[in-house]
């Protein structure tokens, strides 16, 4: 955080397999997610590259990710989506947790940001992983939002420029 807050940021970009790069993501997490009896799945529209920062952008990946898992209930399916819309990648991280309150909504990419959702298996939070993520996406150009409903889970998606 005190490298991007002091502009010491660098992004080393790089064409990058985004059909690979999610895929190798997803298996990761599937492993992780092993202890909960949850699954990952990635569905791709399309393959292709993006110009990006294959550390930063997995710095992303992995927080959406491990969130997802964390806030869903043991025995859950998380959905990876990946598609092309105009000009822009768009990678949507889809959970069956219990969803983003419109209180927490305003909080959410925020420093130190506690939600009033609470894992389901005990992990812990620090609160910075979802606004060091808008600020990784910021720099590349992107954006990072969310979709929810109380009670139906939470789609957290991110564009990034082809």
């Amino acid at each position: 955080m005190a490298q991007i807050e002091s502009s010491r940021l660098t992004l080393h970009k790089e064409a990058l397999n985004i059909d690979a790069f999610l895929t190798e993501c997803v298996e990761r997490h599937n492993r992780l997610a092993e202890t909960k009896r949850t699954r990952v799945e990635l569905t791709m529209d399309t393959v292709g590259y993006v110009h990006a920062d294959p550390i930063r952008l997995r710095q992303v990946l992995d927080n959406l990710l491990s969130n997802a898992v964390k806030f869903s209930p043991p025995g859950s399916l998380i959905r990876v989506h990946a598609g092309k819309q105009d000009a822009l990648w768009r990678v949507a991280v889809q959970d069956q947790g219990l969803g983003v309150t419109e209180e927490d909504r305003a909080r959410l990419f925020r420093d130190f940001a506690q939600l009033s959702a609470k894992p389901t298996g005990d992990e812990k939070s620090t609160g910075l992983g979802l606004a060091i993520s808008r600020r990784m996406v910021e720099a590349h150009g992107g954006r990072i939002g969310v979709d929810s409903a109380p009670g139906a889970g939470a789609t957290f998606w991110f564009t990034l420029p082809v």
